[in-house]
């Protein structure tokens, strides 16, 4: 019987990855492209971006729901998005190789530190829509 619940447990951790995982790379490379990012190099970065980091976050609030609770989860939500959105700026403005990032809408080319707050900009608001899409779909499905 036990064996048969932790492998219930294992299905649903990895349905559930790989549900918001799609939701996670659909509304953030649809929103990327919206924002400016039309190369191939720019969309593999923020396509790699979540691969990086989309599984881990996933597995550590879902963790946390099953071990301590919905309560606990919730609050935890906010530090792994906080570590979430971090990584994915510092990935941003490492890759300039990959991401021209005076080309987004919300650039100001020229100006000092202009790389570093268009590579913040767009971590902060490709993650707040994929995190609202993501609760806006569980909050439709229960």
């Amino acid at each position: 019987m036990a064996e048969a619940v932790t492998k219930l447990a294992l299905l649903s951790l990895i349905a559930g990855i790989g549900r918001s995982f799609l939701i996670t790379e659909l509304t953030e490379l649809i929103l990327a492209w919206l924002l400016g990012v039309r190369d191939r190099r720019g969309m593999l970065l923020v396509f790699l971006a979540n691969l990086m980091t989309n599984p881990a976050a996933v597995t550590v609030f879902m963790s946390v729901r099953f071990a301590l609770g919905s309560r606990a989860a919730a609050i935890a939500a906010i530090p792994i998005e906080i570590a979430v959105l971090l990584s994915e700026w510092r990935l941003y403005f490492a890759k300039r190789d990959m991401l021209d990032t005076d080309r987004l809408v919300f650039a100001k080319p020229g100006t000092p530190d202009s790389r570093e707050i268009a590579s913040l900009l767009l971590a902060l608001v490709l993650n707040i829509a994929s995190y609202g899409t993501g609760a806006l779909i569980g909050m439709l499905g229960n």
